[in-house]
């Protein structure tokens, strides 16, 4: 992106050499009057040069033009006024279709301004056979009109404009489309970015659960091993009373066989004392 951002402020550097040219048609196109141009409009048989310098700005602004035909048109000035063979102009259909707009030329300022670099080699190819002629200039268009002269001049400004900066616009071109492709390339790293780190949520939530579990696991373990102590005693205490267990057997038959003679002995000591009589205790 840096390096894009860098090119792209050499080639502006460049493209701004050109912008003299558009800024000197802008002020052509600005020092034309409305009543001069309202004289253009109305005008029945204009000179052979205002037509052609109508069919120049026709073609830049990629008006419909008619078909071309051969003819003779007549340019130059007094003495030096010359017929030549040239195409058949356009200027009725272009009379009645752009110069009857009430924003012509604010059309030509907006070019000027926004439209200058659509520019193509194969329209300006189209405007060299007039920009050619030894007579389309601005000092014999000035001989028809103010409003001629200038739309001379804004004519050749666009020319110019086009051939200071046809070497830089193809190079802005394809900026464009690197610049186009790197933002592309950024929206699917951001959505991969985005799916990343839904991934990195759910790999953290399932760290803490890990992590739960795992201190649960440890908390079992305590226990078990609480528990296999607890049962080490008991078997230890366990094989301690088997011991005993003899014991508490022989035992158990003794307390049964005192049990069968209690009642006999019992009478014997009642006997007994009875026989005896009161305790003397003298």
């Amino acid at each position: 992106r840096a390096a894009n951002e860098e090119e792209r402020a050499l080639l502006s550097l460049e493209l701004a050499k050109a912008q003299p040219f558009a800024d000197e048609g802008e002020r052509a196109v600005g020092s034309v009057q409305a009543a001069e141009m309202l004289d253009l409009r109305k005008v029945s048989k204009p000179s052979d040069l205002v037509k052609l310098i109508f069919d120049c700005v026709g073609i830049l602004l990629k008006e419909p033009l008619n078909k071309p035909e051969l003819t003779e048109i007549s340019l130059g000035i007094g003495k030096e006024k010359r017929t030549i063979p040239f195409f058949a102009d356009s200027f009725k259909l272009l009379q009645a279709g752009m110069l009857s707009e009430a924003r012509f030329l604010q059309t030509l300022s907006f070019f000027c301004k926004a439209r200058k670099d659509e520019l193509t080699d194969e329209t300006i190819e189209f405007l060299l056979p007039y920009l050619d002629l030894e007579h389309f200039t601005p000092l014999q268009a000035r001989s028809a009109s103010k409003a001629a002269e200038s739309l001379c001049v804004w004519v050749k400004a666009m020319h110019s404009y086009h051939e200071a900066s046809r070497n830089v616009k193809p190079k802005l071109e394809l900026l464009r489309l690197a610049e186009a492709k790197l933002g592309d390339t950024q929206l699917e790293q951001d959505r991969c970015q985005a799916k990343l780190d839904v991934c990195n949520d759910v790999l953290g939530k399932l760290k803490e659960d890990f992590e739960v579990q795992l201190e649960g696991k440890r908390s079992l373990a305590e226990a078990t091993d609480a528990t296999r102590v607890r049962v080490s005693r008991a078997e230890e205490l366990l094989q301690g009373l088997a011991k005993e267990t003899a014991c508490w057997t022989g035992e158990s038959k003794s307390y049964d066989q005192r049990r069968l003679h209690l009642a006999g002995n019992v009478a014997q000591v009642c006997t007994f004392l009875a026989y005896a009589g009161p305790f003397n205790e003298e």
